[in-house]
């Protein structure tokens, strides 16, 4: 680069050619198109060196929770058998009293609770089924965690989590 700017200069300022003025005036008109040319060339193989040569994000088109369901359990505060008709005949059941939400609430059991009892199911959000565009490509990626609104691109793959590398000390 150090060479082709002194070839420009050995153009502009070529000592012992005799020129008129409108020569002179040519001559910095093409040397200064050939410097215009040759920075904006540099500035374009820079550019692609450090890496803008397209987007490193990938846009989220969308992100669907992926859930699953899990037994809801509380905590037994008391058990006590109860006698109850089915069907004609006398049957033990348990009523029990449980602790759900700060509030006591009642329930009955056919066989005795332990120390908690399942009171109903909750979905649990595990991850999220995101689909991304990048320039002309397409794809799902599951994550661990709701993405924002872009993805990180290296080499060319979307990257689904970036660890922090620990500093060596």
């Amino acid at each position: 680069m150090h060479a082709g700017i002194q070839c420009l200069r050995a153009i502009m300022t070529h000592r012992g050619a005799v020129r008129t003025r409108s020569e002179t005036l040519g001559m910095n008109r093409n040397a200064t198109a050939a410097l215009v040319l040759l920075v904006a060339s540099a500035a374009t193989v820079g550019i692609w060196q450090i890496g803008w040569n397209g987007p490193t994000y990938a846009r989220v088109l969308s992100a669907r929770p992926v859930t699953v369901r899990e037994p809801l359990y509380a905590d037994v505060v008391e058990a006590v058998p109860a006698t109850a008709l089915d069907g004609g005949e006398h049957a033990t059941v348990w009523q029990v009293v449980y602790r759900q939400d700060g509030q006591l609430r009642r329930t009955r059991s056919p066989t005795e609770p332990g120390d908690q009892i399942q009171v109903g199911e909750q979905h649990r959000v595990i991850g999220y089924d995101v689909v991304w565009r990048w320039r002309d490509r397409m794809g799902v990626v599951r994550l661990g965690h709701r993405p924002g609104e872009r993805l990180p691109v290296e080499d060319g793959a979307v990257v689904a989590s970036r660890r922090h590398r620990p500093l060596s000390g």
